[in-house]
């Protein structure tokens, strides 16, 4: 997020979705639910013991810490950038347009669904305040490398991992 609507106020963000490319019109929009941080850590399973009492922490593979906390109100500094981890429910309860969402059932199905192109692209409409609405997109190549055929590989990583880090294509 940044803020360039003056050096001297500061902005707060109104509302923040994640769209994802789909073939068709209306490409299903997910609302913003709660904000994360990312830990990797030897000792993530003793970090977890001290969990705030108003998060929740989920550890995984014993050197992979998720805290998440409650959505809250997002501000932005004047004349300043600020990154925050933000979290999606990726359900068709959670689903800023329910018809284009029906197939989001469970984890099995929406892994399958980002998995079923070679290209994930996902685009981030935020609202700032003064600022008014900015838009961020990412295309993520799924290829095992840029030289190799697409073979389906996320949902599997996902189901055993339980997470995975898809960076931008170098071209945005």
């Amino acid at each position: 997020m940044v803020n360039s609507a003056s050096s001297n106020f500061g902005d707060v963000l109104t509302s923040i979705t994640m769209e994802i490319d789909q073939p068709g019109a209306d490409d299903p929009r997910f609302s913003y639910v709660v904000l994360l941080t990312p830990v990797f850590s030897q000792i993530a399973n003793k970090q977890a013991e001290s969990c705030p009492v108003t998060a929740r922490c989920v550890v995984n593979d014993g050197q992979f810490l998720v805290i998440e906390e409650p959505r809250r109100t997002l501000d932005v500094p004047g004349g300043s950038s600020r990154s925050e981890y933000v979290g999606f429910v990726l359900q068709s309860t959670n689903c800023a347009r329910p018809a284009r969402c029906e197939q989001f059932v469970d984890f099995d199905s929406v892994a399958r669904l980002l998995e079923a192109q070679g290209t994930l692209t996902v685009r981030f409409h935020y609202q700032l305040h003064a600022d008014g609405e900015r838009i961020a997109e990412c295309r993520m190549d799924l290829r095992q490398s840029p030289d190799a055929p697409y073979v389906p590989w996320l949902a599997d990583h996902l189901k055993n991992k339980g997470w995975v880090l898809l960076p931008c294509r170098p071209d945005q």
